[in-house]
Formats: C-alpha cells, structure tokens, sequence
C-alpha cells in the first residue's frame, strides 16, 4: 500500500510538473524554451497542447528549427513535425512552409550530427515531399488534386530561389511541365486519369535525365514528390 502511494505521489508530480512548464494561452516563449518543450516531448498527449503553443508562436518554431547546436536533433525533428502540421491546417501560409523546410535542406549539413546527419535529412525530403498525398483529414488548404500540383509548383519556385535548379532555362521547362500537366487534369477519373499519371511518370523521368542542370536534393525532392502524386492519383475509384 505504501508502495502504491509512493507510485502515485511521483506520478502526479511528474503530470504536475508538465503543465506547469507550459506556458499560459497566448504566451509568447523563447525559442530556447519552445526547443526545450519540443526536444522533451515524450507522451502522445503533448502533441496537442505543444501543437497549441507553436501555433501561437510560429516565427518561434521556425528559430527552433536552425539553431545550431549538434544537441538539436530531437528539437529540430519534432519541430519540423510541427511546422508540417501547422501548414497542413493552414496556420502559416504554405509558402513559408515551403521556404523554410528548403531553407533548412540547404543548411542541414552544418546543423545535424554527423551520425545523425542522413536521419534528418530523409526527414526533410519526407516532410516536403508529403504536400503531394491527398490529407486523411479536411484541410483549409486542400481541395483537390489540382491543390498538390500547387504546391509542388511552389515547391519547385522556392527550390530555384535556393539556386536548386542551376539555370532559368530549366527552371522555366520545368514549370511549364507541371501546368500542362495541372491543366489537363480536370478530371482525375476514367481515361483523363490514365493521361495524368503517364504524363507524372514521364516528367520524373525528365527530372531523373537532367543530373547536370539540378542538384540531387532537388530531384530527389520533386520525384518523390511526383510519386506521391501518383499515389494519390491512381488510388482514385475509376
């Protein structure tokens, strides 16, 4: 019995103490804190309540995610779990997403653990690629299909304003690629379905071919991109 009590004394100083660490309902934090809240989040239920705070607070996050510090893994993994979300639910506009999650592709290297380096960088890639599957949930910033070949096109905007893509030609190419494709698909049912994906699965193969005009970050973010969008586009009911 004492015992028992003891297990239930630390256990309501521990829930005691979680949410005396959180701050107060519109409380601006420092990114030191909101690193400290993110890095140490250990339970499924302070996803919620820490997703809260970043909401209130997403400049905040988006310092998280490039302090550079080696011991900033679990701070900036999380956090970009964070900053995905709050894209998704149109918290922040997309394109800050966009250029934030590439800003930080750019400079992953000087920020991640060298054993830790290639984990954070797939995680990126992940997180940039995931805008081409179709939301398991109502999103402000979905409506259909036409909506992914929209944020890849900002995808690869913000992919040459990082000088990505190595000239204005190819740049141009690509985009007109993606809106003769963007436009055909009115419908994504039937035989305008069948055109879609061909026409996705042909431009990956224009970017796989152009290894001297993008660098392998970028064609590896707009592929798997790409395939996300066949995914979700042959998952379709005929």
């Amino acid at each position: 019995m004492k015992k028992m009590i003891l297990l239930f004394s630390y256990a309501f100083i521990c829930f005691f103490s979680l949410f005396s660490e959180l701050p107060a309902f519109g409380e601006k934090v420092s990114k030191e804190k909101l690193r400290g809240l993110i890095a140490g989040m250990d339970d499924p239920y302070s996803f919620e309540r820490i997703l809260r705070i970043c909401e209130e607070n997403p400049d905040t996050l988006s310092e998280v995610l490039f302090i550079d510090d080696r011991s900033n893994h679990y701070g900036r993994y999380n956090g970009l779990s964070f900053w995905q979300v709050l894209a998704w639910t149109g918290k922040i506009e997309i394109e800050k997403y966009f250029d934030v999650a590439i800003r930080l592709l750019l400079e992953i290297k000087f920020l991640a653990p060298t054993k830790l380096l290639d984990d954070e960088h797939r995680a990126v890639i992940k997180s940039l690629a995931s805008f081409g599957i179709k939301p398991f949930k109502a999103t402000p910033i979905y409506k259909d299909f036409a909506s992914s070949l929209d944020f890849l096109i900002i995808c690869i905007k913000t992919l040459n304003k990082y000088e990505f893509i190595k000239s204005a030609e190819v740049f141009d190419n690509i985009l007109k690629q993606v809106d003769e494709i963007k436009n055909s698909c009115v419908k994504t049912d039937g035989k305008k379905k069948g055109e879609t994906s061909q026409k996705l699965r042909s431009f990956i193969n224009d970017i796989d071919s152009r290894k001297a005009d993008l660098t392998d970050d970028c064609r590896e973010v707009i592929t798997k991109f790409t395939r996300n969008l066949i995914t979700q586009i042959d998952s379709v009911d005929k």
